[in-house]
Formats: structure tokens, sequence, C-alpha cells
């Protein structure tokens, strides 16, 4: 299966998650600030995406009330499913930024089998990260 040829239209956005504040916000808008114009650049739309209430109440509380429990929690597998995503295109659709497949950069590949679409492990053993994504349902790889 070959996923790009050629690029007929291109989209781009970003998801800033900020915890702690003043480290990460600030790494993350000069991330966003290159993203938005390296996007420029190239002549595609790029939208950024304030998440970090979100990610805050979801990921942050889910690894809290997880460790405090006595169990392991994992939150890169519980934010790819409901944040990135989740969310992420979530926001993207609702502000108008159309797309037809979502990539998050993760090392991973996905394949339809039957009605049913699988996640692979990547090519490269060595850079695998399918593990994280155990727990994005149907529908989400569908658009992966």
């Amino acid at each position: 299966m070959r996923f790009l040829t050629a690029v007929v239209s291109a989209r781009g956005s970003t998801m800033i998650h900020a915890c702690p504040p003043v480290c990460v916000t600030r790494i993350s808008i000069c991330l966003c600030s290159a993203c938005t114009s390296f996007a420029k650049a190239i002549g595609i739309d790029y939208r950024v995406y304030d998440c970090s209430a979100d990610y805050d109440r979801t990921i942050i509380t889910y690894f809290r009330e997880t460790y405090l429990s006595g169990r392991t929690p994992n939150p890169c597998v519980f934010c790819n499913a409901t944040m990135k995503f989740g969310l992420l295109p979530r926001l993207a659709q609702e502000s108008g930024l159309a797309f037809d497949k979502f990539a998050t950069g993760h090392y991973a590949r996905v394949e339809r089998r039957g009605d049913r679409w699988a996640i692979l492990r990547a090519k490269d053993l060595a850079k695998d990260q399918s593990y994280f994504l155990c727990q994005i349902s149907q529908d989400q790889l569908r658009a992966a």
C-alpha cells in the first residue's frame, strides 16, 4: 500500500498542552511560531489549538488518579486515544480545517484487513511506536 505519491492539498495543526505552564508554554509558542512560518512558506493552512485545559482535566487527572490508586498509568496511550486522535481532529473539523486523513507522526502502520483496521509495527522495529496506539478506535483508525 502506498500512502502518498503526490500531495493534492495539505493542512496542519498543533495541539498545545501546557504543564508546567512557564517552561512548556514558552517552548510550545516558539515551536508553533516556527510551524506557522513554515506552513505559510509552503502554502498550507495551519492552525494552533490550545488544549491545555482539556489536557490537564483529562490526562493529568488520569495520571494522578491512577498513580495514587497504586496502578501504573500510561498517559501516552490514553492521550493518543482521547486527545491526539480525539480532541485535536474534532477541533480541526469544527474550525473548518477539512482533511481526509489524520497523522500524528507515530512510527507505526495502519492496514485494512477485511472490514477492520489493524495497527501494525513500524517497518523500522527500532522506531516502532505501535504500542502507544493500542487504544485507538476503529473510527479513529479509519481516519489515520
